[in-house]
């Protein structure tokens, strides 16, 4: 399925909305944060008291959406600038002309 999108994507005959594109940039951040982000959370809905509120439904949404953001906000805040730093470290830098 997800390749069949992909190349639906590539030929430009259906275009990913900005949305989903911007939550696929993020998986890697949500792959390192999401972990932290659940105990974070649930410590918060237990002292708070909200589980009981929420229930298992709404607890489930809430944690989607906040993890969701959370990883979309380090991806920009950490992960990119990261990357452009690594990178610019990485460039062949320019060769310095010989004196003669």
């Amino acid at each position: 399925l997800l390749y069949c999108v992909a190349g639906i994507d590539l030929r430009e005959r259906w275009r990913v909305p900005n949305l989903l594109r911007v939550i696929g940039d993020s998986t890697y951040s949500l792959y390192l944060t999401h972990g932290m982000g659940l105990i974070i959370l649930g410590e918060i809905l237990q002292r708070l008291d909200l589980f009981a509120v929420l229930r298992e439904a709404g607890s489930m949404i809430l944690a989607v959406v906040l993890i969701t953001a959370g990883a979309i906000v380090f991806t920009r805040l950490v992960e990119k600038p990261a990357i452009e730093v690594m990178r610019s470290l990485l460039r062949p830098s320019r060769p310095v002309p010989a004196t003669p």
